[in-house]
């Protein structure tokens, strides 16, 4: 593993309350995954869920499932994983444009909320299971 940048202070393990927390606070939300060398990946990283759900806009590499949720400039920024330069240039431009975090926050919220609310899947998922006109 490489050395932590400056500026970059791990948390380590952070409970489910911190988080709501953190997410409040935070301006940005960055997610760097990567297809491991044997080809496996997340599917799709709770943690965005979280931080979409939360308002926080995202900027990730598509890796894996992330395009399920992240749609480049309209739900957040997405670059092509193992690339830094690209994810830092998407942080940056995040951190400079108010705007536009204040529409992929938004429109993030919406697209998890839309496709990932656990009252809306449960039902949809009953009435394939068990249909109605049987």
């Amino acid at each position: 593993m490489g050395e932590v940048p400056q500026g970059v202070s791990p948390l380590g393990f952070v409970s489910p309350f911190e988080m709501d927390e953190l997410y409040a606070g935070a301006r940005v939300f960055i997610h760097a995954g990567k297809t491991a060398p044997d080809g496996d990946s997340d599917g799709l990283p709770n943690v965005l869920l979280e931080a979409l759900t939360a308002g926080v806009p995202v900027a990730s590499t598509d890796a894996g499932a992330v395009r399920d949720i992240v749609e480049h400039r309209l739900t957040g920024l997405l670059v092509p994983e193992r690339d830094p330069v690209a994810l830092a240039s998407a942080v940056t431009e995040l951190l400079e444009n108010e705007g536009l975090r204040a529409k992929l926050a938004a429109n993030g919220r919406d697209r998890v909320l839309e496709r990932h609310d656990p009252g809306k899947c449960a039902k949809e998922l009953a009435e394939v299971l068990c249909p109605s006109d049987l």
